[in-house]
């Protein structure tokens, strides 16, 4: 990997820093370069929190969940005094993924390879036929343990075991949760939507809504015009988001909010969110899961449910061809950084984010 390759996509970012009102997109190549595309991985998702469960995913002891944080995959248990502890999802003996479940309960984690088995807190327990490798200590052996923070109903991990918990880094955030309850959210459906175009495409499409104009001229724009949409203000909070003004009596405003890296979510007040779980795969292909929660009072409202789904299945599938279109277009000879309008300020702070990430 080429430090002088990322230096110089660093620098030429650098306009992407200038104000607002003269700054740039990113240019193309940080979204197709491959060597960008894995020093992310390390200093974008393996040093933040990273949103890979909800906390009623693991509420009963032995329960575990995996994830896969770009490219680290991981297992995320409850113990059976009921602590949550993040672990490396590899053996430590082949490296073969230990559990292959997305979620389940177990006593314990079996790698299916050689059944090397490890205890909820990663100590390596048994290790079948080892008795002749000299030097051999089973109590030595430990799966890798990363940071892990319970909040507002998430369970986030990060990669970076010294990280302070998420509360520290974002105590507005915090605020902000707990106005809309969102540790009481219940999960009520989910879409599934295989994106192969880099991450930060779905990142800043989500951020902006310049293009309800265009892109949703018949579905967000009567209710929700782009035009009125405004910027939470977040001082140097690791988040931004945008607040949409409702024009139509009934519809309750929302707010699309980013918690960087990856925490994409959909506020609408008084009823619930939707969780965009975005999940970066390699430099031209992610993953997106959209979960849609609603306070408790509605959880058994099947109809609302269903309608929320529907709606975000007709905005996404709205979103998917020109998401594929930016992806095409960032790989011609001829794309270069544009100019950026007053509504994609949320974009402009998430890029000015990254790049300072970047540049570390």
């Amino acid at each position: 990997m080429s430090a002088s390759n990322i230096s110089r996509l660093v620098a030429s970012a650098e306009r992407c820093l200038l104000p607002l009102d003269q700054a740039t997109t990113l240019p193309p190549p940080l979204f197709n370069d491959p060597e960008w595309f894995e020093v992310e991985r390390t200093r974008v998702f393996h040093s933040g929190w990273v949103a890979a469960a909800r906390s009623a995913e693991l509420a009963q002891p032995n329960q575990f969940v995996t994830a896969t944080i770009a490219g680290e995959p991981i297992v995320i248990v409850r113990t059976a005094n009921g602590r949550l502890e993040a672990l490396s999802n590899v053996c430590r003996h082949r490296s073969a993924t230990i559990v292959g479940e997305r979620s389940g309960s177990a006593r314990s984690l079996q790698c299916p390879y050689h059944q090397w088995t490890y205890s909820l807190d990663g100590r390596l327990r048994a290790a079948p036929n080892m008795d002749q490798a000299s030097g051999f200590d089973k109590a030595k052996v430990c799966l890798p343990r990363f940071a892990v923070d319970e909040w507002h109903g998430w369970v986030l991990v990060n990669v970076d075991s010294s990280a302070a918990p998420m509360s520290e880094a974002a105590p507005h955030l915090d605020l902000l949760f707990t106005e809309h309850r969102m540790a009481e959210v219940v999960s009520v459906g989910t879409l599934n939507y295989p994106s192969p175009w880099n991450w930060k495409i779905s990142v800043e499409n989500f951020l902006e809504s310049y293009h309800h104009r265009g892109v949703h001229r018949e579905t967000l724009e009567p209710m929700y015009p782009g035009a009125q949409s405004f910027i939470t203000p977040t001082g140097e909070e690791p988040w931004t988001a945008v607040d949409h003004v409702s024009v139509v009596e009934g519809d309750e405003p929302f707010i699309a909010l980013a918690m960087y890296p990856s925490l994409l979510i959909a506020i609408t007040r008084g009823v619930g969110m939707a969780w965009f779980r975005l999940d970066p795969l390699e430099v031209d292909r992610s993953h997106l899961a959209i979960e849609v929660f609603l306070l408790p009072e509605y959880a058994n409202d099947d109809a609302l449910g269903d309608l929320i789904v529907e709606g975000l299945r007709v905005i996404n599938d709205e979103d998917v061809p020109i998401n594929e279109r930016t992806a095409k277009g960032l790989r011609s000879n001829y794309a270069e950084s544009g100019r950026v309008s007053h509504l994609e300020e949320a974009t402009w702070h998430f890029r000015q984010w990254l790049i300072a990430r970047m540049s570390d």
